[in-house]
């Protein structure tokens, strides 16, 4: 008897850090393709679903004042003369064309 409680008892440890494991990877795989540039698009259709589902006219406007805010700092960036990298991904670019 004592060996079938051992049995399941392993069983079921081995099946929770299955999961917990399984569900860290998800999260970290989301994580880093939430963070890609390209997958901006379906990153904010998905909130305008969301928020037109829930019709919440204050995360409206917390969406915007974000996106807001985002665009300010892109063109930030594109303005900043100190970030050599990005100049030089620029320079590559426009020689391409």
């Amino acid at each position: 008897m004592n060996y079938v409680l051992t049995v399941v008892l392993l069983l079921a440890i081995f099946l929770f850090a299955s999961g917990i494991y399984r569900l860290e990877r998800a999260r970290a795989s989301y994580e880093i393709e939430s963070l890609r540039p390209h997958n901006l698009k379906h990153v904010l259709k998905g909130m305008l679903r969301t928020v037109e589902a829930e019709g919440s006219w204050e995360q409206l406007e917390f969406m915007r004042g974000e996106v807001r805010r985002a665009l300010r700092t892109l063109d930030d960036m594109r303005h900043n003369h100190d970030n050599e990298a990005l100049r030089a991904s620029k320079q590559r670019l426009e020689t391409g064309k």
